[in-house]
């Protein structure tokens, strides 16, 4: 067997590899073979004559130019490569196709792509389809009846019954929708256009304006006259291209899930890949099947419901937003759809909650989730937006909101929706960056006229009065995408920065402190190796004795330091090396949550690492205790009934923040007043004892 790595798709999120991996015990071990610094293969495929003759085809490097693009062969299993197709240092190859009898002949689709934070090239002159009849050591171009003007990706299959047929699809360069599809039926000497439009059932717009992501075709192998286009939804023909059917339910139904990016045959058996996992049907009556259940989803943000704190909610890739836990894991309630991202919970109020999708689609929900209404009106819709658009809820106040644009919002009307702009652009269109928006926000969890925030284009923002005026403190930083940005619980003028090059082909892992609220920074990255930072989260430190507990999630893992960045420890042993996007923390079950882009979202018990600090005197002991009411007003108290004397319990915020640390008792019934702590949502918990929580709400 052998496994290509990387990601050809090259979305704004793209994934490396690094190189070929084979193995030759069914998949038990592997052993990479080369072609590591290909970084994005696209197709490995393994001659029917000689199972030592292997092509593979190169996308390359995306985030800049690279002679590592094109075709490789090896003719001895693996242990060596040559290039045999090099088309230019920003193009390589999407599409790879073998004959079936003669593995000297192959052809291969270029496509010009570079993808970084300054450039996203997706189409050119050079999306054209190679042959080559001896064995890649020449090469031709394919006319007659192909597109000669610029095209973005190209897909094209062979017919393994009748090999002189080949059919090709084009994305068109301007729009990314269906351009053409071609047949050929002399080994792709001549090619026929094929009908397209209402009237031959296959539209144009089959691709949604995401040709780049799809642009595959498939032919049955027992039949080259039947054959399937991929697309956000995928389509049939079973009379050689002459006209056009849905060979799935429409993507909005959910009876297949939408994108469809592979098709694979075996006997009457094919097996579809999608956003949404793997089908199979059969050839004859199309009836599909959900045939897998692994948590491999892409979450780009997660959240824990103070309400239900044993649940867990995130937002996904295509794969909208959701939430459950380990015990209902083939149960997880769809609570919207869409591209996925920041979920938001109002601390005291069950029925309210914020969702959001792509390019900052926000919505509310004032009845649990029964239904939702749009949570945008105020926000320009001629605003450069994030894919994924910040916004956090106030620590103060959940009336009060925050997110950005190329300006930042505040929203004070809670689930009643109006947006106000608190600052011009705060971005720099002039700059070289691709793309100019607010790309992280952070509210001071110790005075809420702190505000902050970071660009994709590498600037770094702070206002002390609510945004009525804001200061750019970006000197002395690098010129990168921020990432993340937190303010101290321990110091107001105390700020946590990280930036990100991946997409640059830099994996520095930058992250910086400033004292002084930017006047100066310093570098905190430590002995951290050399992997990107997505996020920044502050564990509350003055629940134990230590100061400065960071948790990162990186491009390989979640990482912590105790000591303010001089040294980095990875977090747990059992997660792959893969990129984490958010981490959050759930106080009433004192665990990390992550969301990983490829392994769904997982929990860590800081237990395991002895966070917070738990007393080796006292862990023995079962405490019962009872907190009442539930729901308290002004200058009400609640009651702590125990069953320990002389207990010593603290009380924090749904954030995770300490408001009243030392709650000495010294009989089994202890009274406190809690009327001086803002409205929301509160967990008592015995001191240095790790107990479980309980919860209170003040209005």
């Amino acid at each position: 067997m052998y496994a290509a790595t990387g990601d050809p798709n090259i979305s704004g999120f793209p994934f490396i590899g690094d190189g070929i991996y084979k193995s030759i015990d069914s998949g038990k071990t592997w052993s990479n073979i080369g072609l590591n610094e290909t970084r994005v293969l696209s197709h490995v495929k393994i001659s029917n004559q000689n199972s030592d003759v292997i092509y593979a085809s190169s996308m390359g490097i995306p985030f800049e130019k690279s002679i590592h693009r094109g075709v490789f062969k090896t003719i001895d299993g693996g242990n060596s490569w040559s290039q045999v197709l090099f088309i230019n240092d920003s193009t390589g190859v999407a599409d790879l196709v073998v004959h079936p009898t003669n593995h000297n002949i192959v052809f291969a689709t270029g496509w010009n792509r570079v993808r970084n934070n300054y450039r996203s090239v997706v189409a050119g002159p050079d999306a054209k389809i190679f042959k080559s009849t001896d064995g890649g050591n020449t090469w031709k171009v394919l006319r007659n009846g192909l597109p000669e003007d610029r095209s973005s990706r190209i897909g094209i299959d062979i017919s393994q019954s009748n090999p002189n047929i080949l059919y090709a699809c084009y994305t068109d360069a301007d729009d990314f929708n269906l351009k053409g599809v071609f047949k050929s039926t002399d080994g792709g000497e001549n090619w026929t256009a094929l009908n397209i439009g209402e009237v031959a059932g296959l539209e144009r717009g089959i691709y949604g304006g995401f040709g780049w992501y799809f642009g595959k075709i498939r032919i049955n192998p027992l039949d080259h006259n039947d054959v399937f286009i991929l697309g956000v939804d995928m389509y049939r023909s079973k009379n050689g291209g002459l006209n056009w059917s849905l060979a799935v339910p429409p993507w909005w139904t959910y009876e297949v899930h939408a994108d469809k990016h592979d098709l694979i045959f075996n006997n009457d058996n094919m097996y579809l890949t999608t956003d949404g996992g793997a089908y199979k049907a059969n050839i004859f009556n199309e009836d599909w099947q959900d045939i897998e259940n692994i948590p491999t989803t892409q979450f780009y943000r997660v959240e824990y419901n103070p309400h239900n704190p044993d649940s867990y909610y995130g937002g996904a890739q295509d794969n909208g937003t959701s939430g459950g836990n380990a015990t209902t894991i083939n149960e997880w309630e769809r609570i919207y759809g869409g591209d996925g991202f920041q979920p938001i919970f109002h601390p005291y109020d069950a029925e309210i909650f914020y969702v959001e999708t792509q390019n900052g689609g926000l919505a509310v929900t004032t009845n649990g989730g029964q239904n939702f209404i749009g949570a945008n009106f105020g926000i320009s819709g001629d605003d450069p937006r994030n894919w994924d658009m910040p916004i956090m809820m106030s620590q103060y106040d959940p009336n009060i909101l925050y997110t950005g644009t190329n300006k930042i919002y505040i929203n004070e009307n809670g689930a009643a929706v109006e947006w106000k702009a608190i600052s011009s652009d705060l971005t720099d269109p002039s700059s070289p960056f691709l793309r100019h928006n607010i790309s992280t926000i952070h509210e001071s969890p110790l005075d809420p006229n702190y505000i902050a925030a970071g660009t994709s284009d590498g600037l770094v923002w702070v206002t002390k009065d609510q945004g009525q005026n804001w200061i750019n403190i970006s000197g002395g930083l690098p010129s990168r995408y921020v990432s993340s940005i937190i303010f101290s619980s321990e110091n107001e003028n105390t700020i946590y920065v990280s930036y990100t090059g991946y997409r640059d082909n830099d994996n520095t892992p930058y992250i910086y402190k400033t004292e002084n609220l930017g006047a100066t920074w310093t570098s905190i990255q430590g002995d951290m190796p050399a992997i990107a930072i997505n996020n920044i989260l502050i564990l509350p430190s003055d629940r134990l004795s230590l100061t400065g507990v960071l948790v990162i999630a990186t491009d390989a893992g979640v990482y912590i330091s105790r000591n303010e960045g001089r040294n980095w420890t990875r977090l747990g042993n059992n997660m792959p090396y893969i990129t984490v996007y958010d981490v959050a923390f759930n106080p009433s079950l004192n665990q990390v949550i992550a969301g990983t882009f490829g392994r769904s979202i997982q929990s860590f018990d800081l237990s395991q690492i002895n966070y917070p600090i738990i007393s080796s005197t006292t862990t023995s002991h079962i405490v019962d205790f009872k907190v009442y009411p539930s729901v308290v007003f002004q200058d009400q108290n609640i009651t702590i009934a125990h069953n320990i004397d002389h207990m010593v319990f603290e009380i924090f915020n749904a954030n995770g923040k300490v408001v009243n640390m030392h709650i000495p008792t010294t009989t089994n019934i202890t009274k406190v007043n809690v009327g001086a702590l803002p409205m929301g949502l509160y967990f008592v918990k015995p001191k240095q004892i790790n107990a479980k929580v309980k919860r209170f709400v003040k209005i």
